[in-house]
């Protein structure tokens, strides 16, 4: 487990972590996601130890760390660095060769890195983190800069240690797939933490926020103008000519809203709650193709 509790963290006037607390739990993958300059990096540098806080406590226990992915030795091929990178961690040199026939460069482990491309440094620095056994492991990152079928594969590997029962913290710019993968997420702007939860806490807008305190809905309808005149006191949006959103605050039941809908059920087709992707949610974009869950 790794623990982050009241981290705030300046330089010099500007404060980029403000009072940030979170949890990354044993069995789960943990991930922080926000825009560029939200303070994620700032935070994994802390949590890594690269950087000191300015106050609060970290509690990292046994960890594996992605580092850099020029931080390697040049003149050595990639085979040499991960065969000491073994030695170093403890580990049989043939778990580093396995994770390195699975990503598909396993020959090229007699090139010297130098000649690597920044792919394949990503490559060896994934495979430098996730040999051996830690309770905790970081991933900063993992699939910058690599080529698709390689992503999934480690992301399939990050699940197994997942599986194993390791503590991920993982941070990512491809928001599809951190909502692919992640069982928790912290959402980071401005350096506070604006909303957390499960992907579907997130997404459908059930982590009331300060910031974010409605819950949406989809009505499917054949009477437009019906609807929106018996769904006012739930401030109903229209989308198109035949769907309805409308919105719940932190007050308002499901079954209040049953209750109105019986009114009018004749002309509803469909009722559901509204997803938007983690992408919607960091940028502010809108989704027009309205995909609910049953």
């Amino acid at each position: 487990m790794i623990e982050v509790k009241d981290i705030s963290k300046s330089f010099k006037e500007n404060m980029v972590l403000d009072s940030i607390t979170m949890t990354a739990s044993d069995g789960e993958i943990t991930s922080i996601i926000g825009s560029n300059g939200a303070g994620k990096s700032t935070l994994i540098a802390i949590i890594m130890g690269y950087y000191f806080s300015d106050g609060g406590t970290v509690q990292s226990g046994n960890v594996s760390v992605m580092p850099d992915a020029n931080a390697m030795f040049e003149d050595v091929t990639g085979l040499e660095f991960l065969n000491f990178i073994s030695d170093l961690k403890n580990v049989p040199r043939e778990e580093a060769v396995k994770y390195a026939e699975i990503l598909g460069i396993k020959d090229d482990l007699q090139k010297k890195i130098q000649g690597y491309s920044f792919g394949m440094r990503k490559k060896i620095s994934f495979i430098q983190a996730a040999i051996g056994n830690f309770q905790n492991y970081i991933f900063d990152e993992p699939t910058s800069g690599v080529d698709g079928p390689s992503a999934q594969k480690m992301l399939d590997i990050i699940l197994t240690l997942k599986k194993n029962g390791a503590a991920i913290l993982l941070t990512s710019h491809n928001l599809e797939e951190l909502e692919r993968v992640s069982d928790y997420i912290y959402v980071l702007e401005d350096g506070k933490i604006t909303r957390e939860g499960t992907v579907i806490d997130i997404t459908s807008r059930t982590c009331l926020t300060e910031k974010d305190s409605w819950i949406e809905y989809i009505l499917r309808v054949r009477n437009i103008d019906l609807l929106q005149s018996k769904l006012t006191e739930y401030f109903p949006e229209q989308i198109d000519s035949e769907t309805l959103l409308i919105k719940l605050s932190k007050d308002d039941t499901i079954y209040s809203v049953f209750q109105t809908l019986q009114e009018v059920s004749e002309y509803i087709d469909e009722f559901y709650l509204y997803r938007r992707s983690l992408r919607d949610i960091i940028y502010g974009q809108w989704d027009q193709t309205f995909e609910g869950y049953q």
